[in-house]
Parts: C-alpha cells; structure tokens; sequence
C-alpha cells in the first residue's frame, strides 16, 4: 500500500488514507467548491488576461489596480534627469524606483532610493538608479524609471492573489518591502475572505 502512496505522490496525485481522512477531506472541498460572493466587496469586472499583465512592465500593472478599485500612489515614468526633477518638483519628498520584468529585488540592486527632495538629490538620482538598471537588466526591455510622492511611516504589506478556475480564489499576505525576505511568512486563505480572518 505505501508503494502504491509513493508511486502516485510521484506524479502529484494526493493519497488519503481512512475514511476519517478521505471524508474530512471532501467534506473541506464541497466547503470550498462554490465560491461566495462577499456582500462587503463586489469585484468590479475586469477582463484581464493573464499573458497580458504578464507582458505590461509595472507602471501599467500599477494602473490595471487603480482600475480594479485598489487604492494608489500616483506614479510617474520618467526617462531623464530634467523630467525627474520637474515631476519632484510638484512633490514634497519622492521614491525612485528602477524596474525591469528580469529584476525581482530591487533594493538589492540599488535601485531603490527614499526620501528624495531638492534639484541635486533628485538629478543624482536618476542618474544612480538608471546606472544601476542598466547593470542590473543590461538587455532588458520594459525597463523603467518611476517617481512616487513619499508615504508617511506605516506598516508594508506584500499582497498576492491567485483565481484558479473550479478551486477559487487564494489570497496570501505578509509583511512587505524588506522583511519578506527576513520573515518569509504570509498568511494564504481562500477568498472571500472579511476582518475576522
């Protein structure tokens, strides 16, 4: 019989073993097998398709969720020191942020830089971050260089879903910025999910 277990875990098949285990098992699924639609929040309807987020660099993904209804720090792509500074200029304090689909950690690279105010510490860098982009994604396109007005001292989150059609809807969120890769932990959860989760 555990050969049998082996064999099909071998090739991702789940084997139960007791009817106490099988029956809590298809008893959790049919819990599961109909998505509810949560009163509090009705998605809006998008169409996206997944190969063509895929394909957008960020500025673009950042406004396919201000169009879903997610709440937004207005960003700006610029391509030169003049249009960094005069997009700063309208801002107190700014983030640059150098982007490209092959760069997954971005502070490592140094291509993150906070708290950026005055015409020097802005020209500067924009010419740092596009350095380090270049050296980080020398071949890469969908590069780009955004600009974010500075948030006021909170708490970063990672958020990431994932629909599965006939399972639903996963949702995983975990501390952000820096401390996902020291704390490694999310809580994942099917949606819909509400404040008592």
């Amino acid at each position: 019989m555990r050969h049998a277990k082996h064999a099909f875990e071998e090739f991702g098949i789940p084997v139960l073993f007791g009817m106490r285990e099988s029956l809590s098992a298809i008893a959790h699924w049919s819990r599961w097998s109909t998505p509810v639609v949560s009163e509090r929040v009705r998605p809006p309807k998008l169409e996206w398709d997944p190969r063509t987020v895929a394909a957008k660099n960020e500025s673009e993904r950042l406004a396919l969720l201000r169009e879903a209804g997610v709440p937004m720090v207005e960003t700006h792509v610029v391509d030169s020191t003049d249009a960094a500074w005069t997009t700063a200029n309208l801002l107190k304090k700014t983030v640059m942020k150098g982007t490209a689909p092959t760069v997954l950690h971005n502070s490592e690279h140094g291509l993150v830089l906070l708290n950026l105010h005055g015409e020097v510490a802005v020209r500067t860098a924009y010419q740092q971050v596009a350095y380090a982009l270049g050296l980080a994604a020398p071949a890469a396109t969908g590069t780009e260089i955004l600009l974010q007005a500075m948030m006021d001292d909170g708490v970063e989150l990672i958020l990431g879903a994932h629909h599965h059609e006939g399972f639903g809807t996963v949702i995983a969120v975990g501390l952000g910025g820096t401390l996902v890769e020291v704390i490694k932990q999310a809580s994942v959860r099917l949606a819909p999910i509400d404040d008592e989760v």
